[in-house]
């Protein structure tokens, strides 16, 4: 039996929908369905800030499970992972003078 998490961008007016199996989903599958869906692969500077839109508590963790029959905000914000691009630690570049 499928099951439907309710999800949109802060900037968008309807929700749109996520389906699997089960009676939740984990934060970080959730994110990854929503990057397929709105073809967010090669954004890597960039990660998705998920909050309930019930009750305003965000999703920092990506283990944590989501039931089924949620509806949720999703807000992009800058990577916090040190090989994000445009970092010093993910820049291979080298500047030679």
């Amino acid at each position: 039996m499928a099951s439907t998490v309710h999800y949109k961008f802060k900037s968008q007016k309807d929700f749109d929908v996520v389906t699997f199996d089960g009676m939740f989903i984990s934060v970080g599958d959730l994110k990854r369905q929503i990057v397929d869906k709105k073809g967010l692969e090669r954004d890597r500077a960039c990660e998705l800030l998920l909050t309930n839109a019930q009750t305003n508590a965000e999703y920092n963790d990506d283990a944590v499970l989501v039931w089924k029959n949620t509806s949720v905000i999703v807000k992009r914000v800058p990577s916090l992972r040190p090989t994000a691009v445009g970092s010093e630690a993910g820049s291979t570049a080298v500047k030679t003078i």
